[in-house]
């Protein structure tokens, strides 16, 4: 349908063409541009996804089955293990010296964002049903079922960052629903609701129309779950002071030894941590 249409280059220089930027000239015009740069034609959902590069890397890890069952501190990790372990990070880092930390904090937002429409919303869109969160994590929106257009509206931009007792509460609050990117611009599209009988053929605006009453009917009969969500990354130790915990182990080491020098060698075994993780703490 036309309210979800992105533009996708195959070649590996970047586009410079949008729809936005073309749609005012004329007919042969646009399709020579589009040929010049070899474009794709894809909906919004597979387009959030195709640019999704941190998750395209790691949506192994982000959509495995028992990632719940670890503790905060094994989630940790087990994350930094994957970063600096996977093949492609050495080269990323060599361009961008923080890629570390930002894969790191973009694979807990979308670790977040999993439980989150998971456990609220079933883990698929509400208002076609068929996208999933195993299917286009990326994809997925917050839509606010009550449109009041006074005061600033919840945006997962904005509360990505929060806890996530936070963000469920936002959510509540704000009477917000999961939506896949494609619903969400084709529910929000009037122009496009107005004019389907001009803009599309009479048996694709009725197939249009159908999908807009089955979106909307998902919508109010919607009931929001009252249940209290895990947060996978809330530690014991507050953010920030994991040394203490190293330096309560060192003190318990140090006394199984009975010495006061501890070899940096013999802590990974002993405190079930990777070297490389011991190593950036004692640095």
């Amino acid at each position: 349908m036309a309210p979800f249409i992105r533009f996708s280059s195959y070649k590996s220089i970047k586009k410079t063409i949008s729809w936005w930027k073309i749609k005012g000239r004329s007919y042969p015009k646009i399709v020579n541009k589009i040929k010049s740069e070899e474009v794709r034609v894809l909906c919004v959902n597979c387009h959030i996804l195709e640019r999704a590069f941190v998750y395209q890397k790691f949506n192994d890890f982000i959509l495995k089955n028992n990632l719940f069952q670890y503790s905060p501190e094994e989630l940790e990790e087990k994350i930094d293990y994957l970063i600096y372990n996977h093949f492609e990070t050495n080269e990323r880092v060599s361009r961008n010296p923080q890629y570390i930390s930002d894969a790191k904090f973009k694979i807990k937002i979308w670790i977040k964002k999993r439980i989150i429409i998971e456990e609220l919303y079933g883990g698929k869109c509400i208002g076609c049903r068929n996208i999933s969160v195993q299917d286009n994590l990326p994809a997925f929106n917050f839509h606010h079922l009550i449109m009041d257009h006074q005061g600033k509206k919840t945006n997962w931009r904005d509360i990505k960052r929060y806890d996530i007792k936070d963000i469920v509460n936002l959510l509540h609050n704000e009477s917000c629903v999961c939506l896949c990117a494609n619903c969400h611009r084709m529910y929000h599209n009037i122009n496009f609701k107005r004019n389907i009988d001009i803009i599309l053929s009479k048996d694709k605006a009725r197939e249009a129309k159908l999908i807009f009453e089955y979106i909307s009917s998902n919508l109010k009969d919607f009931q929001f779950k009252k249940i209290e969500i895990r947060d996978p990354f809330q530690k014991k130790i507050k953010y920030g002071e994991i040394w203490k915990e190293y330096l309560a182990n060192l003190f318990i080491l140090a006394n199984k030894k009975r010495t006061r020098i501890i070899i940096s060698s013999e802590l990974p075994e002993y405190l079930g941590k990777t070297r490389q993780i011991v190593n950036k703490m004692l640095n």
